[in-house]
């Protein structure tokens, strides 16, 4: 069967619809939806000559829908988010299976026609919630069509490989690294305390009237917050008090000195 261009498997216009075991084959765009609801839902596309623009998934206007144990299978564009008058859509996908049938969309073909997986015309603005993706990579192949700082990519699968896949992202490395950092056995301070080995980031309780004879205390008798930040190298501890606010900065070498305001 030969799909003609334009067509669309799936045309959801209204919010919170719910599709179930739902397959199509040879249509150029497989599912449109403004917010639906898609469990075990799959597309495959044999028809070359509407592969260039084919879509799996185009998610329109400002709402958030939802795709669950989704297989995509030799499509072009995976999924695109539109624009509403509420701003961009987004978009949650887990278990996504994206296959690639190289006896249809051969070498040639994917170099005329390289894919990408998640695309949005403003990349950065973008909101993708994606955990769980297997993707055999066979290149020419962009895991988006940007950087995406607002989404979230977790246990992203290539089994061959990642070399030479543009905007290849997994955040769970990431995210183990800061679930790796252990709240300190000590979360209150006082004048006693060395400020210079306080480096875990962290809010601390902080009493600064209380205790002596510490090192690099902030220079303040007052009860407050200590927050420690840290960004490579940096670190960052700003006390805040009732009344005053600390602050000062560790570069990499040394520790600043401690910059004292008024909170008013």
């Amino acid at each position: 069967m030969r799909c003609l261009p334009g067509t669309i498997a799936i045309y959801d216009n209204h919010v919170d619809d719910h599709f179930n075991w739902v397959h199509v084959t040879n249509f150029e765009t497989a599912f449109y939806t403004h917010g639906g609801r898609f469990y075990n839902c799959s597309a495959w596309n044999l028809d070359m000559s509407v592969v260039g623009t084919s879509v799996f998934a185009n998610v329109a206007r400002g709402h958030q829908s939802l795709f669950v144990n989704c297989s995509v299978d030799t499509y072009r564009f995976g999924f695109v988010l539109g624009k509403g008058p509420w701003g961009y859509a987004s978009c949650a996908v887990s278990n996504m299976t994206w296959i690639t049938n190289k006896n249809f969309y051969n070498d040639e073909m994917q170099a005329k026609y390289p894919r990408t997986i998640f695309l949005c015309d403003e990349p950065e603005e973008a909101q993708f919630y994606v955990v769980g993706a297997q993707v055999p990579w066979e290149g020419h192949l962009a895991f988006s069509n940007g950087e995406m700082p607002n989404s979230i990519f977790m246990n992203v699968r290539f089994p061959i490989g990642t070399h030479g896949i543009p905007y290849m992202r997994n955040d769970t490395d990431t995210l183990k690294a800061l679930a790796s950092v252990k709240k300190p056995t000590k979360t209150a301070l006082n004048a006693s305390d060395d400020f210079d080995l306080v480096t875990a980031p962290y809010t601390y309780d902080c009493s600064l009237c209380e205790g002596e004879g510490g090192n690099n205390v902030p220079p303040i008798c007052e009860s407050g917050v200590l927050e420690v930040q840290c960004a490579g190298e940096k670190i960052v501890q700003r006390f805040t008090g009732l009344t005053t606010c600390a602050q000062r900065i560790f570069d990499g070498t040394k520790w600043g000195q401690w910059i004292v305001t008024s909170n008013g």
